[in-house]
């Protein structure tokens, strides 16, 4: 968070939790949030009359350490005001929009997946785990995945096999079991004459998620990929 240049910092106890009321107005799309859905989100287990009360004075506490004019309340309904605040989450959905209606060969498409890269720094709130959060990380990763998937099947199409196979960590960090990457990654390496990887490489990320879904093997078509790149080598 950062105000006319300076960083804000939302430390102490007295702090956190206009800090949360923000990333809650942010999760829920930062655009005509009703108060109750706010309330709902911040104090689930709360009466409504005292919830409202405490979501008056969070939000005037909010108010006064990011601007009073960053974020309007207008009839029962909550927006943070889009000629006042740059938000990463906007900035980085309108991008990855706009990668998914441009033409692949466009000469603009590399600097926008160099925008993307930029600004995707991870699941949306993953320290969090608050259940307000989940769609806007799981729609933003499937959409930064995708995006990476139709970049690097473009490149593997033009030969262009190191340029694409720099794209997969990226989106396997995100997703460690996309095995469209994983398929894409395999075919880019037997074209270099490389030793193709295994379909569960043996990433940290992997291994953790596969802990949790103990017998999961790879799909038939990645795993005859695979058979057919280690029969031909």
């Amino acid at each position: 968070m950062v105000r006319e240049g300076t960083s804000i910092r939302f430390t102490g106890k007295g702090r956190r939790k206009p800090f949360e009321m923000l990333k809650v107005i942010i999760a829920l799309g930062g655009r005509k949030i009703r108060e109750e859905r706010v309330s709902d989100n911040l104090w689930p287990e709360v009466d409504r009359e005292p919830a409202y009360s405490a979501f008056t004075t969070l939000l005037s506490r909010l108010r006064s350490l990011v601007g009073r004019e960053a974020i309007l309340l207008q009839d029962g309904y909550l927006t943070l005001n889009p000629r006042v605040c740059w938000i990463d989450t906007w900035a980085l959905e309108r991008l990855l929009n706009q990668a998914e209606k441009t033409d692949q060969a466009d000469p603009h498409h590399d600097k926008l997946m160099e925008k993307i890269l930029s600004l995707y720094q991870g699941p949306f709130l993953e320290e969090d785990g608050m259940p307000w959060a989940y769609a806007v990380r799981e729609r933003l990763a499937s959409k930064f995945v995708r995006s990476l998937r139709r970049r690097g099947r473009y490149l593997e199409q033009k030969g262009l096999y190191e340029e694409a196979i720099a794209f997969h960590p990226r989106g396997l960090e995100t997703d460690p079991l996309s095995e469209g990457l994983y398929r894409c990654l395999m075919a880019c390496h037997h074209r270099l004459g490389r030793r193709a990887p295994r379909p569960w490489p043996s990433t940290s990320a992997a291994r953790k998620t596969l802990s949790l879904l103990q017998g999961i093997d790879p799909s038939r078509e990645t795993e005859a990929l695979y058979q057919r790149i280690k029969c031909a080598g």
